[in-house]
């Protein structure tokens, strides 16, 4: 990353978790593969999102209300190789998608494809 003052900041990032940035939309949406902090920007800005993630086991990884970011993406750090199943509903609008996803090192970190009906 680099700072304000255009100085290279390195973060570790943790081996048993992987990153993924997800910007769930009702109308419009981009292609996207690998999250860039600066150049992604979803739809659905600071929007309330009930969030519920499970995997193959049927265990609860997340459960929660999350608001979208200024760039309509919500982050998430979920456990590493495996995958998941995504519930996403946006309450007010009566709105939500139903999905799976996968953290496997060839899975991309930005999800773009899930449209709320």
């Amino acid at each position: 990353i680099t700072d304000e003052n255009e100085e290279e900041i390195v973060h570790d990032l943790p081996e048993d978790e992987f990153f993924v940035s997800i910007a769930p939309f009702f109308n419009e949406t981009h292609p996207c593969k690998d999250h860039s902090l600066t150049g992604c920007q979803g739809e659905l800005v600071d929007q309330e999102f009930n969030i519920l993630i499970k995997d193959k086991d049927g265990k609860t990884i997340v459960e929660e209300m999350m608001n979208s970011e200024a760039n309509g993406f919500v982050d998430l750090w979920l456990p590493r190789d495996e995958t998941f199943d995504i519930s996403i509903e946006a309450e007010e609008e009566g709105r939500k998608v139903e999905a799976e996803i996968s953290t496997f090192k060839e899975d991309g970190t930005c999800i773009t494809t899930l449209q709320l009906l």
